[in-house]
């Protein structure tokens, strides 16, 4: 089993709509994926230190893939989908 990371740096003037994200965005992942082996999936919200200082990351995102060949194929056929359906989450980007 592999484990792919994408994380979302916190940027203070953009959006990130969370309730999207996790009840949308991401079962759709899912959704498409599974046939490529997509297992579980993982959502953090990072929140401010003690301190009071920024969480470096806004959203860390973990999926469960069998082999990395399996996570390769899935979104050479769907990452085109996945990442147009992007912006309605947040205006950050795809995770590098």
């Amino acid at each position: 089993m592999i484990r792919v990371t994408g994380l979302y740096r916190d940027m203070s003037d953009s959006e990130f709509d969370f309730n999207y994200y996790v009840n949308t965005h991401m079962p759709l992942v899912k959704k498409r994926l599974a046939d490529f082996g997509m297992g579980d999936f993982e959502v953090e919200r990072g929140i401010e230190a003690a301190d009071g200082e920024a969480a470096p990351y806004i959203c860390i995102v973990h999926i469960e893939f069998p082999t990395i060949e399996d996570f390769k194929r899935g979104f050479e056929k769907h990452g085109e989908e996945l990442s147009a359906d992007v912006p309605n989450c947040h205006d950050l980007g795809a995770p590098p």
